[in-house]
């Protein structure tokens, strides 16, 4: 076995043993668990934890370091040095946090916590979603011991807290998801009139395509191939679910006859046309909502067409 492997085997012995103690007789045996044990909070009033023997002590310091350690034993022994944080009357030093194959990471909790404190603090009106992963990053690094070293710099930090902050689905614990979703039923179906309208002109533009169907013939064309995909939609809607609880989705289509017109080389004075077309939506699971618009879109030709997640999507969903 290779020396580093050696020894990461001897840590890993280590650890179990000092669980083992701690714990009794009943744990001998049990399986080390996968994470490292992180600091342990006490709160205002509440008793101390047990002290840890000085075997425990050693063991832990080949394991961590001396500086992780002292801090661990001076909020055990309760003497007067600060920890590294305080919020609402708890005492927090996060000596390790959750230990990835990449690293050490903030636990999903903490994140969680740092979206509730940027929604409480951010008041700014309008503020941009980079405004409130800043303040998520400042209050993980701040609350946490700072900076995890999953995260090589505080803009890194920030990036990921941006992706938790538009997707906060991801940071929910593994336990807390629900029974698988159904399909859809009797749902309502909206229409968004702020970019859907900017496909009915007279005219195609170098940025839009132009419906030829009249707007209620559109939209009826579109709600049906909607309704088709119902069932998929719902039980496809979770783990990519907004803050405000929406799933985005595209549905590319053909119809059996000419839909609209887009920029391109003029045949006999006219814009080429197309049978495809492209719909744009968004899905709340929980308030039974639809809402899209949709476009003439001969980009999609040749293409697989269907439900995705994201247009060019090769893999549809059924």
């Amino acid at each position: 076995m290779p020396h580093s492997a050696r020894a990461k085997a001897s840590q890993r012995e280590e650890l179990a043993a000092i669980r083992a103690r701690r714990e009794g007789p009943a744990s001998h045996g049990a399986a080390v668990e996968s994470t490292v044990p992180r600091a342990v909070s006490t709160a205002v009033g509440e008793s101390a934890p047990p002290a840890m023997r000085s075997e425990d002590v050693l063991s832990l310091q080949r394991l961590v370091g001396n500086a992780a350690v002292q801090r661990q034993l001076a909020l055990r022994a309760g003497t007067s040095a600060k920890p590294a944080a305080w919020s609402h009357g708890i005492a927090r030093t996060a000596v390790l946090q959750r230990q990835t194959a990449d690293g050490k990471d903030y636990e999903l909790s903490e994140k969680r916590d740092a979206i509730e404190h940027a929604r409480e603090n951010v008041t700014k009106k309008k503020a941009k979603d980079t405004e409130y992963a800043a303040a998520m990053a400042a209050y993980l690094i701040d609350q946490c011991g700072g900076l995890a070293t999953n995260f090589k710099s505080k803009a890194l930090l920030e990036k990921a807290c941006k992706d938790w902050w538009n997707k906060p689905s991801m940071v929910d614990e593994p336990a807390v998801v629900g029974p698988p979703r159904v399909g859809l039923a009797d749902t309502t179906i909206t229409y968004g009139a702020t970019h859907g309208d900017l496909h009915f002109i007279n005219d195609p533009t170098d940025k839009k395509s132009a419906w030829d169907l009249g707007k209620e013939a559109a939209l009826t064309l579109m709600e049906a191939e909607i309704t088709s995909h119902l069932d998929a939609l719902g039980r496809n809607s979770a783990g990519h679910e907004n803050k405000d609880g929406w799933a985005p989705f595209y549905i590319t289509a053909q119809h059996s006859g000419q839909v609209g017109r887009y920029k391109g080389p003029k045949v006999k004075q006219k814009y080429p046309s197309t049978d495809h077309y492209s719909i744009q939506l968004q899905v709340n699971y929980n308030e039974n909502l639809v809402s899209y618009h949709g476009f003439p879109d001969e980009k999609i030709e040749g293409h697989a067409l269907g439900l995705s997640i994201n247009k060019t999507d090769a893999k549809k969903l059924t």
